[in-house]
């Protein structure tokens, strides 16, 4: 197993610029509201830059996921709608090849992780995202 990790928010929606084409960045009643068909996401910056970890860590994340030897990308991140969307966002954007994806297998993954992370945390997610997800 690979196993790597995403740490709070890796990627956060384009300013309204992006949407519009402005180069002004005020808000004004001409641009607002502002209802984009397809929302569109980027690297998350501090200031006009990308983050730098944020940076390094996705690269790391693109370079797992893209490797010839890599078939199979399990989702092992939070169950929760907002954990699902961080992590699909994520492999979204890093993966260039098609993989087979096994999501979070709902409760039974849950129950099955903790329980598991309580005898032997190393392979707690490995384990528990195979056998139940296979």
């Amino acid at each position: 197993y690979i196993v790597t990790w995403v740490f709070g928010h890796l990627f956060s929606l384009v300013d309204i610029e992006s949407y519009t084409g402005a180069t002004d960045s005020k808000w004004t009643f001409e641009n607002l509201p502002c209802f984009p068909e397809k929302f569109q996401f980027e690297l998350r910056r501090e200031g006009d830059k990308v983050d730098a970890g944020v940076k390094a860590q996705f690269h790391i994340i693109e370079t797992l996921c893209n490797r010839e030897d890599v078939d199979t990308v399990v989702n092992a991140g939070d169950a929760d709608r907002e954990g699902e969307i961080i992590i699909r966002l994520i492999i979204a954007h890093a993966m260039k090849t098609p993989k087979r994806q096994l999501r979070n297998c709902g409760e039974r993954l849950r129950q099955s992780w903790q329980s598991e992370l309580r005898r032997n945390p190393k392979t707690a997610i490995c384990s528990s995202s195979v056998s139940c997800c296979t």
